[in-house]
């Protein structure tokens, strides 16, 4: 039933198999209808946004104790939407940032941003 929804959803919205993958994991994996995913989707959007630029700005200026504190938020949200790769990376840069390791913004700027970059392009977070 839940597969047949987000089928029909396809119609409506242009998307990749990919994220219709996405969409058929998180129906499934939080038994949500279609409707309901669409609003976990919309919240992602609307967070990951802001928090990814306040990430980048806090990597820029050098502030590692904030930068800690957003990947902290990052790694929940990103485990919340059953994205497990990508949360041990915002893991990683967490523990990073938190032990003052200067490294954590080259962590962020070479390998999670790159990871993070095909997931976003599917929300359609810039």
């Amino acid at each position: 039933m839940g597969t047949a929804r987000i089928e029909a959803d396809r119609s409506e919205r242009r998307c990749t198999v990919k994220e219709l993958r996405f969409k058929e994991f998180l129906a499934r994996e939080y038994d949500l209808p279609p409707e309901e995913v669409e609003e976990l989707l919309d919240d992602a959007r609307s967070t990951l946004g802001p928090l990814l630029r306040e990430v980048r700005e806090y990597a820029r200026k050098g502030d590692l104790k904030d930068l800690s504190r957003k990947a902290h938020q990052l790694k929940g949200i990103l485990g919340y939407l059953g994205l497990e790769d990508l949360q041990e990376q915002a893991r990683t840069l967490e523990k990073l940032a938190g032990t003052g390791q200067d490294s954590s913004v080259l962590f962020l700027e070479n390998k999670l941003l790159p990871a993070l970059a095909d997931f976003l392009e599917q929300l359609g977070v810039s």
